[in-house]
C-alpha cells in the first residue's frame, strides 16, 4: 500500500504495466476529507509589467474547454469548482482517475486555498517528513501534529506568500 496521487498513475501505469493488479482509493478521513491536489501552479503576478496580457491569457487557460482539454491530456483534476459534473476522459487509466476527480468537490475551500499560496510547497515538504517519521520511526501521531504545527507556523512565519505583500 502506498500514498500517492494522481500524478503518479501514468508512472505507475507505464512500469508496473500487467505485472499485477493496482487500484486507487479514497484516503480515510476524520471530520473532514483533504486530499493533495497536486499539479503544477501556472501563475500570474499581481505586480507583473503585463496586466492585460496576464488576464488575457487566463481567460483563456481557464476556460472550461480548454481546462478540460489540459486536465485529459495531462492527467489532472479540475480546478474550477463548476466542472464537476464535467465528463473527462482522462489519457491514462481513467478509470482509476475518476476516484481523484471525484473527490475534489469534496475538498474544503481553505484547503484550496492554502495550495494556492507560494509557502504550501515547504509545508508540504515538512508535512512528507514528519509523516514519513509516523510511519518508519515510530513517532507518535501526537508528536507528528505538534511537529507539523510548530514547523510549519515557523516555515509560514519565515517565508511570507509572496502576494499576500
Amino acid at each position: 500500500m502506498a500514498i500517492l496521487g494522481q500524478w503518479n498513475i501514468t508512472y505507475l501505469d507505464e512500469n508496473i504495466k500487467d505485472s499485477f493488479k493496482w487500484n486507487v482509493t479514497y484516503l480515510p478521513k476524520d471530520k473532514q476529507l483533504t486530499t493533495s491536489l497536486g499539479g503544477t501552479p501556472v501563475v500570474g503576478w499581481n505586480k507583473t509589467k503585463y496586466p492585460k496580457e496576464v488576464a488575457a491569457f487566463f481567460q483563456y487557460f481557464t476556460s472550461v474547454d480548454k481546462i478540460k482539454q489540459f486536465d485529459e491530456m495531462a492527467n489532472y483534476v479540475p480546478v474550477r469548482s463548476d466542472m464537476g459534473n464535467t465528463t473527462l476522459n482522462f489519457q491514462v487509466r481513467n478509470d482509476l482517475m475518476q476516484v481523484f476527480k471525484n473527490q475534489m468537490p469534496t475538498l474544503p475551500e481553505q484547503f484550496v486555498a492554502f495550495v494556492a499560496r507560494s509557502y504550501s510547497s515547504g509545508v508540504s515538504t515538512i508535512i512528507t517528513e514528519e509523516t514519513s517519521k509516523l510511519m518508519l520511526s515510530g513517532q507518535s501521531p501526537e508528536q507528528t501534529a505538534k511537529n507539523i504545527e510548530d514547523r510549519g507556523n515557523l516555515y509560514i512565519a519565515d517565508n511570507p506568500d509572496v502576494e499576500a505583500a
